[in-house]
């Protein structure tokens, strides 16, 4: 990751979201909850949007 992608806002929030959905469909999935499927496919979606917003952030320098 360069300086652009990093004090980037909307792709650090994405980042630090997609990680907090994780954690938290681990926790549901520990704890024997259905709904961790429905968070891990949000962390995914979250996740594949931040890294094309990083990468058109780094293409545009």
């Amino acid at each position: 990751m360069n300086w652009a992608v990093i004090k980037d806002g909307r792709t650090m929030l994405g980042l630090v979201l997609s990680v907090l959905l994780s954690v938290s469909a681990i926790v549901l999935a520990v704890n024997d909850i259905g709904y961790w499927v429905a968070l891990v496919v949000m962390a995914l979606i979250v996740l594949f949007f931040s890294i094309a917003k990083a990468d058109k952030v780094t293409r545009q320098e």
